[in-house]
């Protein structure tokens, strides 16, 4: 996902006219390239990363509990319950 920004990054800067690449200077296009990535990095993608794995966990453990026996699903969440 990362390389995927830095690419649209590079094709933004690339389709500027050259009086409107001017206007910026070389250390902003660079900070765009590794700083603002690697912010967008931590502070997005860990965020959505996370909320896909809170998701997806649970669900799996519910599909494989009940691949076994539909009861076992009930016990689990009668006990995860009694724990909270």
């Amino acid at each position: 996902m990362s390389i995927d920004l830095r690419v649209d990054i590079s094709n933004s800067v690339i389709t500027r006219s050259y009086s409107s690449f001017t206007e910026k200077t070389v250390g902003s296009y660079s900070s765009w390239m590794i700083s603002d990535v690697a912010l967008i990095e931590q502070r997005g993608f860990n965020n959505v990363f996370s909320v896909v794995q809170i998701i997806s966990d649970p669900l799996f453990s519910i599909v494989a509990l009940f691949s076994f026996h539909w009861s076992l699903v009930i016990v689990a969440l009668i006990i995860g319950v009694v724990t909270v």
